[in-house]
């Protein structure tokens, strides 16, 4: 592994830990926000539209991801590809 790969590896897992890091003070502060509402019903609507997009979220990833996968098998060799498109060190 090269100097510069190692750089990349390593600011690609700080990225990494950042993005968990921010995204998981999200809801968090939406669910502090929600329960603020006085309003019993507009409360209750609100809970659960923030857990059906927390849901669709984690529903849509995965399909968002072997979607790209898709494309990359038509492009081409995915193997090949695969460090180009995750900026991986070869």
């Amino acid at each position: 592994m090269t100097r510069r790969d190692f750089w990349v590896l390593a600011g690609a897992y700080s990225w990494r830990v950042l993005a968990g890091v921010a995204g998981g003070a999200v809801l968090p502060v939406v669910n502090t926000s929600i329960g603020n509402v006085p309003d019993r019903p507009v409360r209750a609507r609100l809970v659960a539209s923030a857990s059906m997009a927390t849901l669709l979220g984690l529903l849509a990833g995965p399909a968002v991801s072997a979607l790209g996968y898709a494309v990359m098998q038509r492009m081409g060799d995915v193997s090949e590809m695969t460090s180009t498109i995750l900026v991986l060190p070869t």
